[in-house]
């Protein structure tokens, strides 16, 4: 699989490309990123649901992206678009991505999270942007009508922050949901699928 070997070039050598950014090793970029389990698990939800359209909210280094474009390849179908309000975050995530040559599969955006507007239709949306209850909340007023219905609301860090289980239990009270939490490395993860 693509993923490892670009995830072990980090690991075991460290990319020039990330050196410039102060990030050494993986351990370092993994601290300000997706664990890998999550990683994973976005891997497998959308080989499972084969969407059209994901939409990533918090690019950051681009493992999630990695992990997300990667699936979609699999797939051999949809598209993955990921924003970030950081330009410099964004092109080492595109650097991620060119690297494990997935790059047709991905469309970055350096903007608030709340500014897609072309996106009208949404199979699947990641969030994970800063985790206070007014951004998320503001990230779920914006896009939560915009997901289909049976699509899937995923938030990243859920257990770990008060504002994101927050604005998500607010979002619970605007219809019904299939819930689950998986409590990865005590962050959590939370998975919602939209029945109405």
């Amino acid at each position: 699989m693509k993923i490892s070997s670009v995830i072990d070039d980090f690991k075991v050598v460290g990319d020039p490309y990330y050196q410039e950014f102060t990030f050494y090793t993986f351990e370092d970029m993994h601290a300000s990123s997706v664990e890998v389990e999550v990683g994973e698990l976005l891997y497998s939800l959308v080989r499972c649901e084969k969407p059209d359209w994901v939409v990533e909210l918090g690019t950051n280094l681009g493992i999630s992206t990695l992990f997300l474009a990667q699936a979609l390849r699999d797939n051999v179908k949809g598209r993955l678009i990921t924003v970030d309000n950081d330009g410099n975050r964004v092109e080492r995530a595109r650097h991620v991505i060119n690297k494990a040559d997935i790059s047709t599969y991905v469309e970055f955006h350096v903007t608030d999270s709340r500014s897609l507007n072309h996106v009208q239709s949404i199979d699947m949306i990641f969030f994970d942007t800063e985790h206070d209850f007014d951004q998320v909340n503001s990230e779920i007023n914006t896009y939560y009508d915009r997901v289909r219905h049976n699509g899937l609301l995923l938030f990243h860090d859920i257990m770990m922050f008060g504002g994101v289980k927050d604005a998500v239990n607010q979002m619970k009270n605007r219809g019904p949901f299939q819930e689950l939490i998986v409590p990865i490395q005590g962050r959590g993860f939370g998975i919602y699928r939209k029945l109405g």
